[in-house]
């Protein structure tokens, strides 16, 4: 299994339906939505873990977990300027919590060291080195929520 980091910046796209996925996952429905991966590969496939990190203002970190369905694809971009397109994928994902409640991603730099904590765009990959930790960081994160 590979893991991707996909990135989300509150301040350039506001998730309309953030409280809606919030509980549905918190309920252990499966949320499926589309997700930029930038314009990079990165050999990302379906089936790969995908885990979502908040960026931009504090607080900064893992704030979502799911399965990648897809291929990426091209799409218009979201920022809606003509002719730029965009790679997205389609994830289910699994958990979504509150932007408040993030895994730090300061706690993620100190613990797993091998992946670069700080991408400056979506769909990079975790260091095979820090998978199974990254997994065992959000599965303890999230139980003590």
């Amino acid at each position: 299994m590979t893991a991707i980091l996909g990135t989300w910046n509150p301040s350039l796209w506001p998730w309309r339906d953030l409280a809606e996925t919030i509980a549905a996952t918190a309920e252990g429905r499966g949320v499926v939505r589309t997700w930029s991966v930038a314009r990079r590969r990165y050999g990302i496939k379906p089936g790969d873990r995908f885990y979502l990190l908040k960026i931009g203002k504090h607080p900064r970190g893992i704030i979502a977990s799911g399965t990648i369905l897809s291929e990426p694809y091209a799409a218009p971009h979201w920022d809606g300027t003509p002719g730029r397109t965009t790679k997205l994928v389609d994830i289910e994902f699994d958990r979504v919590i509150d932007a408040e409640e993030v895994l730090p991603a300061s706690e993620l730099s100190e613990q797993l060291t091998r992946t670069y904590w700080k991408p400056a765009s979506s769909g990079t990959t975790v260091d095979a080195g820090d998978e199974e930790q990254l997994e065992a960081l959000w599965r303890l994160h999230l139980s003590e929520l």
